[in-house]
C-alpha cells in the first residue's frame, strides 16, 4: 500500500507522538553523536579541514569517470586497543554497505547495547559510509552550535545571513517538509516527485533526484530528511539514517535506510548523473585484515577524540564539474574513553583472535 505522505503527515496524534519520542530521547542520560562536520546530505565535501564544499559529489576512491568495478580494502590497526574485538562489527558493517538493501524498522534500542554504552557496529557503519563511500550528514546535528530539537532539521549551509535559519514550520516537526529555513542552502538529495525520504525513486539520477528546492512537489517548503519523528509520523516502522546524528546510548543503527541507498545509486550514476550510461560504476568494500600499510585504504584505530567516532580524509578532482573522489588512506577513529558494545564475532572459537586449532587446512 502506497502511503499517502502529506495525508500521514497531517495527522495531529502521530506528529505529537513523534515530538514526545525525540524529546524523551534527549532527556536520556547522555547521547552521543558520531559526526564528521559535513554539512550535506548526500557526500562529503572535499576540503582536508574535513569537508567545507557540499555541493560536491564524492565518490570511492579509484572512480575515475569510466565504467569499473572499484575495490575499497579496510583495515583495523593492529596496534589499537580493541583491535580483535573490532572485527566481527566491521565485518558486519561491510557487508550492510556492500548488500545495499533499502530497510524499514532499522533503528531499535531493545536492550541488546546497554543503555550506557555506544553500539560500535552502528558508529562503525556510520563512519565507514563517510570514510569509504563518501556520504555525510543527513541533518544538521551539532554544526554551528545548533541544539535541541533543531539537530533533526534537514542538513543544509547557512545562506547569505551567516547563520542558520533552523525554524519548525506548522507541524512542529523538525526535518519536515514544511520547515520554513530562510535563506538555508539545501544540500539533501530528495526525490522530485514524493520528497519521501523512506521511499526510493527509480531509477535514481538528476532526472528524478535534486538539491534544488525549486524541484519540490507542490505545496513543500523544504526537503525532509529520514528521521525517526518523520517515519513514525508517517506511521512507519522506526527508521533513521545511519547518517543522521546523533546516535544514542543503547541503540543499534546496523542497517541501511532508503536515503542511504537511493544517494548511494546517485553516486554510482556517474559522472552524467545518469543511471544505465558507460560512466555507471560499481564499487566493493572488503575486510584486509589487521593492517595499516599501504594497501589499506581505510585504517580503523582508536584515539583521544572528542565524539565517538570521527572520520578523516581527503579527495582530488575528477573533473571541473564537482565530482571528487576520496585518495590517499583515510582514518576513522573511536573514542578510547567511550563504553562500547561490541556485537558478537562473525566466529565463536577464537579465529578472530589467532587460535586455529578448530580449523583444519584441506589440500
Amino acid at each position: 500500500m502506497k502511503t499517502n505522505y502529506s495525508a500521514a503527515w497531517a495527522r495531529p496524534v502521530a506528529r505529537l507522538m513523534a515530538v514526545a519520542h525525540l524529546v524523551a530521547c534527549l532527556s536520556c542520560v547522555g547521547f552521543v553523536a558520531a559526526p564528521v562536520p559535513g554539512y550535506a546530505g548526500g557526500f562529503l565535501g572535499i576540503e582536508t579541514s574535513i569537508f567545507a564544499d557540499e555541493t560536491a559529489i564524492l565518490h570511492p576512491f579509484f572512480y575515475t569517470g569510466t565504467s569499473n568495478a572499484t575495490t575499497v580494502r579496510v583495515c583495523i590497526d593492529p596496534s589499537t586497543q580493541n583491535a580483535n574485538k573490532m572485527i566481527g562489527p566491521v565485518i558486519r558493517a561491510i557487508s550492510t554497505i556492500n548488500g545495499l538493501a533499502p530497510t524499514l524498522g532499522n533503528t531499535s534500542a531493545d536492550g541488546t547495547v546497554p543503555s550506557t554504552a555506544v553500539d560500535f557496529e552502528s558508529i562503525a557503519l556510520h563512519e565507514l559510509l563517510h570514510c569509504a563511500i563518501g556520504l555525510t550528514h543527513s541533518n544538521v546535528g551539532i554544526a554551528l552550535g545548533v541544539t535541541g530539537l533543531a539537530q533533526f532539521s534537514t542538513n543544509s549551509t547557512v545562506g547569505p545571513n551567516g547563520s542558520y535559519d533552523v525554524n519548525l514550520g506548522p507541524d512542529g516537526v523538525p526535518g519536515s517538509l514544511d520547515d520554513p529555513r530562510g535563506d538555508d542552502e539545501n544540500r539533501f538529495w530528495f526525490s522530485k516527485s514524493s520528497n519521501n525520504p523512506f521511499v526510493i525513486t527509480s531509477p535514481v539520477s538528476s532526472a528524478t533526484y535534486s538539491q534544488d528546492v525549486a524541484d519540490l512537489p507542490t505545496g513543500h517548503s523544504f526537503a525532509a530528511n529520514g528521521s525517526r519523528v518523520l517515519s513514525i509520523v508517517l506511521g512507519l516502522l522506526e527508521t533513521e539514517a545511519v547518517m543522521s546524528t546523533p546516535q544514542f546510548q543503547g541503540e543499534m543503527r546496523r542497517e541501511l535506510s532508503p536515503d542511504e541507498v537511493a544517494i548511494i545509486r546517485y553516486a554510482r550514476a556517474g559522472l552524467d548523473e545518469n543511471a544505465g550510461t558507460s560512466d555507471d560504476y560499481s564499487t566493493a568494500v572488503i575486510f584486509a585484515g589487521l593492517s595499516s600499510g599501504s594497501g589499506c585504504q581505510v585504517v580503523l584505530r582508536f584515539a583521544e577524540i572528542p565524539s565517538p567516532g570521527q572520520c578523516q580524509a581527503s579527495s582530488i578532482a575528477i573533473n571541473s564539474n564537482g565530482h571528487f573522489r576520496l585518495a590517499g588512506t583515510a582514518t576513522v577513529s573511536f573514542d578510547s574513553s567511550a563504553v562500547w558494545h561490541f556485537s558478537d564475532p562473525v566466529f565463536s572459537d577464537g579465529f578472530e583472535s589467532g587460535d586455529l586449532s578448530a580449523w583444519v587446512a584441506f589440500p
